[in-house]
């Protein structure tokens, strides 16, 4: 790589075949000041990762669904190579929906998202979804319609988070009782609580908007 650049794409782009000749050839052009067109280089970036990401995607065995399991449609987004895959013993359970769609809501952003095995001993708990490069969280619906309580409720599921070392991830798509001011003060309340006290707190929070976009 140099300043930055993937070398693989600037080296397709600038017609090499791969040869030792040819490398030499750009690594002189490049000394001399030859660069790649900024917009070509961004598009042909952003293909190769893709085609990367595909790659990826298609790897994942039959302990994975890899479509919408009501549907149908793949889980490979094939404008920015973000994708989910479904492990078969994720607990299908009423908030089932909501979690795929928030996976999908952040596969649309181009995040790899896996939607992971709840499988294990009684009691013992398990997170939603690993976004690759980002971490482990867990995917939240907050039903509460009181302001109040729904402030209280995002305090808690953020204190959670930091106690099982999983990221909460809320959803304000489903509740027009949700907003961001609700959202921030419950952080900031989890904040003050942990600050005060013996409790952790999660490494990020993660958010769906009404609109699909998403943040960490």
């Amino acid at each position: 790589e140099q300043q930055g650049f993937n070398w693989e794409v600037v080296k397709k782009m600038y017609g090499s075949d791969g040869s030792a000749e040819q490398n030499a050839k750009l690594e002189a052009d490049w000394k001399k000041g030859w660069r790649p067109d900024v917009d070509k280089y961004q598009a042909e970036l952003k293909a190769e990762n893709i085609k990367t990401s595909r790659g990826e995607f298609d790897t994942y065995g039959p302990e994975w669904l890899t479509t919408d399991p009501d549907t149908g449609e793949s889980l490979f987004d094939e404008e920015t190579g973000g994708y989910v895959v479904i492990h078969k013993h994720h607990n299908v359970t009423d908030n089932y929906r909501n979690e795929i769609n928030m996976a999908k809501a952040f596969m649309k952003a181009g995040y790899k998202v896996k939607l992971l095995s709840e499988s294990a001993p009684e009691r013992v708990a398990t997170p939603d979804a690993e976004i690759v490069g980002e971490g482990i969280f867990d995917f939240k619906n907050i039903s509460a319609t009181v302001p109040k309580k729904i402030q209280t409720n995002i305090q808690s599921e953020v204190l959670a988070g930091g106690t099982d070392n999983e990221n909460p991830c809320f959803t304000l798509q489903n509740n027009p009782n949700m907003t961001l001011e609700l959202i921030n003060n419950g952080i900031l309340d989890a904040v003050s609580t942990a600050t005060h006290g013996e409790t952790s707190f999660p490494d990020k929070v993660g958010l769906v908007y009404p609109d699909g976009q998403v943040k960490i």
